[in-house]
């Protein structure tokens, strides 16, 4: 995103988001965190972003699957599901 790699390295790991989110906005350091974690923490002022929204980086999912387990019906409604969650709905 910036054209550099960072030199920095993770003082601390901690699993859950929201305690990151809460971290950050009480001025206990920086991460990087998802848009849908911070919309209203940014739209009240209490985060700022470095980066617009057009060129912040995104993140693609692909759903795979093998084609013989496709004669699992299971399956096939589980892949179903998941891309109808998905599908544009017009």
């Amino acid at each position: 995103m910036f054209q550099f790699a960072p030199t920095l390295q993770a003082a601390l790991t901690i699993p859950d988001l929201r305690i990151i989110q809460d971290l950050v906005v009480k001025g206990q350091g920086w991460s990087v965190l998802p848009d849908y974690q911070c919309t209203e923490a940014l739209a009240s002022g209490r985060l700022v972003s470095v980066t617009r929204a057009k060129d912040a980086p995104t993140n693609n999912l692909y759903l795979v699957w093998n084609k013989a387990s496709m004669r699992n019906p299971r399956i096939v409604h589980a892949r179903d599901f998941i891309l109808g969650l998905f599908s544009r709905k017009t």
